[in-house]
């Protein structure tokens, strides 16, 4: 009696979540695309394809979060193969597709609060009370800069929450930009050999000064 309650009260987010297992593991058994094991192995794909090699570091990427394949290695890969300026801005738009395919998870689904309050746990609800507020871009700032937050959950609930797609967009681009500087320039300057001190500079600053900043406002008294 209690399962057949339980699967006629959440039956909608159980279909959406059954379609995104299913479309994980289809991705990943398909052999269509590559799973990177490494940052080394995302520059050698990407490499492979020439002129196109920009392209597919961005679609790769957007597609990360159904391969299951942790960010880190794109975004150590970007200053590696493009340089620093164009590093970064591959990064980020790679980093905002990524974060719009998770959002729309949410989003599209038939029954967003159900999905938020079954597969959120408490900590997403924590996000989405935080998020839905008046100053929803500040907070999503806020969210993307401190890096205690995980980027792929944070913008499940942003979708199913009643965020805009703008602030969304916004908050996700500006914080992120810190951290897409700092990776690209230190795995830039480690490969080169050259001013690693300045790339480690930039990631403790880009990473350590907004969770100091988190810890000392009242910014965080109000998640």
């Amino acid at each position: 009696m209690k399962t057949k309650q339980f699967l006629q009260k959440y039956h909608r987010p159980l279909g959406v979540l059954l379609v995104v297992i299913i479309a994980v593991i289809g991705i990943n058994a398909s052999g269509l695309f590559v799973r990177p094991q490494s940052a080394e192995q995302v520059q050698d794909w990407v490499r492979s394809f020439g002129v196109w090699g920009p392209l597919v570091y961005i679609g790769l990427y957007i597609i990360r979060p159904f391969l299951l394949v942790p960010s880190i290695f794109f975004n150590l890969s970007a200053g590696i193969l493009f340089g620093p300026l164009a590093g970064v801005i591959y990064l980020l738009l790679g980093g905002l597709g990524s974060a719009w395919s998770i959002f729309l998870v949410g989003r599209l689904s038939s029954d967003k609060q159900s999905l938020l309050e079954k597969f959120g746990g408490k900590m997403g609800r924590r996000i989405d009370v935080y998020l839905t507020q008046e100053d929803s871009l500040a907070r999503m700032l806020w969210l993307r800069l401190v890096p205690i937050f995980p980027y792929d959950p944070v913008s499940l609930v942003a979708g199913c929450s009643n965020m805009s797609p703008t602030a969304f967009s916004l908050g996700t681009i500006l914080g992120m930009l810190p951290g897409a500087i700092a990776y690209t320039v230190f795995a830039r300057s480690f490969v080169a050999e050259q001013k690693i001190w300045l790339g480690v500079v930039l990631l403790i600053v880009a990473f350590g000064m907004p969770m100091l900043w988190w810890f000392r406002s009242k910014q965080n008294k109000k998640f």
